[in-house]
Parts: structure tokens; sequence; C-alpha cells
């Protein structure tokens, strides 16, 4: 069940897209791995609102614009495809494959970025952000997270967006406004990752080999999370992110919070960037090099 403001966005989804016509061939392949012309158009004839996430739609998925299919059927399914995202996305699951797998046929020939026609593009990024920053908003009171938590599936989901869209700015500037406790709790989460090492993190246990955890962007390799992005979006993130722009955004946050724990957390975070600048700013230019 979508959130009442990414359901919402899903319709307005579904009516952007009603332009788009149904292909009458489908590209497959005979393969066992793959799917066959056929069960491709059976996938086309099935209607969006009650596409799930079936084998042949998993298979679809992963293989989509590689093996098999085209723009043109990518572009008919997306609406189907990118409401299911959403609803793996609500549910949170680190061992559901879906999520990454959509985002690589949005990576593939720049799906999502540039071979998507406007105005789909349009409404394909606005929906894709309103459900990651629905995940934002939805992020719990702070505490020091052991293992594998939510924290590590959005840094993810806004990671990928970064790598498929050009459109991230949009996404960042969204949140970092922190108009609801959620987005302030990511914000602080986020700058944690930047401010502390993965050790001494108050945010995040350290990482262990049984429970895997830390915090979701280590500070002995930040690149690893931004080293796919698009070109734009990192010199972007390269030019936003610097230790003041910090102290002025916790500074927000902490105020936008009320909860004692969450006004700790931030005000350690804040404490850390106000006082080791330099720290923070070898981090931020490891999370942003080329």
């Amino acid at each position: 069940m979508l959130a009442p403001q990414v359901a919402s966005a899903w319709d307005r989804l579904l009516a952007a897209f009603q332009p788009v016509p149904k292909p009458t061939t489908g590209k497959g392949c005979p393969c066992s791995m793959c799917l066959t012309d056929e069960r491709i158009l059976a996938l086309l004839d099935q209607d969006p609102r009650t596409l799930t996430a079936t084998g042949e739609v998993r298979t679809y998925v992963y293989n989509a614009l590689g093996t098999i299919g085209t723009v043109d059927e990518l572009t008919y399914l997306f609406p189907g495809l990118a409401r299911i995202w959403a609803e793996k996305l609500e549910e949170s699951d680190p061992n559901d494959a879906y999520r990454e797998h959509f985002w690589g046929a949005m990576k593939k020939e720049a799906f999502l970025a540039e071979t998507l026609a406007e105005p789909f593009r349009t409404a394909a990024g606005a929906f894709v952000r309103t459900a990651i920053l629905a995940a934002l908003e939805n992020e719990g009171a702070l505490h020091r997270i052991k293992g594998i938590s939510e924290p590590h599936l959005w840094t993810e989901e806004v990671s990928s967006y970064a790598e498929a869209s050009d459109d991230f700015p949009l996404l960042w500037d969204a949140w970092w406004e922190m108009s609801t406790a959620g987005y302030a709790r990511t914000a602080v989460q986020f700058a944690s990752c930047l401010a502390f090492t993965a050790r001494d993190n108050p945010l995040f246990h350290p990482w262990t080999p049984l429970g895997g955890g830390g915090p979701p962007i280590s500070d002995e390799d930040p690149r690893r999370w931004s080293i796919y992005w698009r070109d734009a979006n990192l010199s972007f993130l390269r030019s936003r992110v610097t230790a003041e722009f910090l102290v002025t955004s916790l500074k927000k946050a902490r105020n936008h919070l009320q909860e004692p724990g969450d006004t700790d957390l931030a005000e350690a975070v804040l404490d850390r960037v106000t006082r080791s600048p330099g720290e923070v700013h070898a981090r931020i230019r490891s999370l942003t090099e080329l």
C-alpha cells in the first residue's frame, strides 16, 4: 500500500503515460534465463494497476535493454514497474533485489536521464523523487543503529537516483529544506558519515563480520557511494556540500527536531563538524573526487 502522497504521484504518472502506444511486437530471447517475444507481449497486455513482482516481471526488469526489451517496451511498462519499485521501497526489505534491478534498467542506455522522451521523463522523475522523499520523511527517531537498517536502504536509493537521472539537485534541495522531522533526521545521519569515522560514529555501530552494518557511507572509502554518479550530479554535490553548509544545515535540523534523543545526536554531529572542519572537508573531497 503506497503512502498517500506516493499514490497520488503514481496516479499523475499513469495519466502522463497514457499517450504511450503499446508495442505490437516484443524483443525477447529464447534462452531459459530470459523471456520470449510472446511472454513479453503478455506483460504488455497486463494492467499497470495490477502488475506484480512475479518471476516474469523480475526477469524482464533484470534483462531489460540487455538481452531483451526495447526502449518502447520499457517506456510502456514504466508506470507499473515504477509502482512495484515504490512498493518495495516502502517494504524496506534488504534481501529483495527488485529495487536494484529496477535501477539497473533505468541506467541502461541512460534510459531515465536521456533516452526516455519528454514529457515522460519529467513525469517519471517526479514520481521517483516523491517515493524517495517519502522514505526519507518516514525515518524514525534517531538512535545508534546496529546492522542494516533504513538509512542503508535510502542512501542506496539516493545514490541510484544520482546515477540514473540528472535531476538529483531537485531531490537534494527538497530534502535539505528539512520541511519535516524525517528530512532533518536523515540529514543528520548523512552528515554523521562525514563528521565521524566508522569507529566513533554515534549514530551507527561499527561494522561486524556477523552483523554487518556500520555507517551507510564509509569514511574509509566514501567515493564508493558516489563513484557511478552522473557528472552533473557529482559536480552539484561538489559545489554544494562543504563543512560550512553542514553547520548551517545541522543547526536548522537541530531546531526542527523535538525528541531529546534527536536533538542530542544532532548536537553531537554539529559539534564535531564545527570543531573539526578540516577532517570534514577531507571526507567531502574523498566523496566527490573524480
